[in-house]
């Protein structure tokens, strides 16, 4: 997920234990370039669909 700012709020854009099932053990990686690129464009995208009513 990317962060629409520089703002993250626990539980939305950032998470300290799992969305889905509260494992508190987290795996964390650094995103590459372009891993970062492709989910900021997965966001979009999905925002699009919202807006268009899909």
């Amino acid at each position: 997920m990317v962060p629409k700012s520089d703002v993250l709020i626990e539980g939305h854009t950032w998470f300290t234990v799992c969305p889905q099932c509260g494992h508190a053990e987290l795996e964390r990686k650094e995103a590459n370039g372009l891993s970062g690129l492709v989910a900021e464009v997965q966001q979009r995208f999905e925002i699009w669909q919202k807006k268009r009513g899909h």
